[in-house]
């Protein structure tokens, strides 16, 4: 691959899928960006674009690969170093598909492929909120009064006062 550029195919949104016996990783869904990479490349421009490209701070951004002939392991790129090694491992390809995350860095003890439930969460599962409704809440502003009983007892604050709640 000799000055050559390595096309990268940048996959987001997606998810991955493995056949029953838990071979052969396949990703579905999401959208995907090329992005040409050569020998000079940088790691922190690569991750850059990307990030621009799909909106998102570039801190948070995952970026793994496949090894060629292993659709099983994922492979992160963190570094120079590692970007260099995906470069040289696919030097006889013209594409190599990277997938790509956003939010929450998972930590380097745990395992980036797919789990069980009942163990760990898979990398392309994300957090829906259940519900999205904004609630206004407004806090009583008058002054303080004084409670007209046997004991008079002031009171000190009011608590929030729900106003309404705004449907989407």
């Amino acid at each position: 691959m000799d000055g050559a550029k390595l096309i990268t195919i940048c996959q987001f949104g997606g998810e991955f899928e493995s056949n029953k016996d838990g071979t052969l990783l396949s990703y579905k869904g999401g959208e995907a960006h090329a992005v040409d990479v050569d020998e000079d490349t940088c790691f922190e421009d690569f991750k850059l674009e990307i990030a621009e490209m799909i909106n998102c701070s570039s801190g948070l951004v995952s970026i793994k690969y496949f090894l060629p002939g292993n659709r099983k392991t994922l492979i992160t790129i963190s570094n120079d170093k590692d970007l260099k090694r995906m470069i040289t491992f696919n030097r006889d390809s013209l594409t190599v598909d990277v997938f790509v995350t956003a939010g929450e860095i998972v930590g380097h003890d745990l395992s980036n492929t797919p789990a069980s439930r009942s163990s760990r969460t898979t990398l392309s599962e994300a957090v829906v909120p259940l519900e999205d409704t904004p609630i206004d809440i407004g806090v009583n502003t008058q002054p303080d009064h004084i409670v007209d009983s046997l004991t008079d007892i002031p009171v000190d604050s009011a608590p929030p006062i729900l106003l309404k709640s705004k449907k989407a």
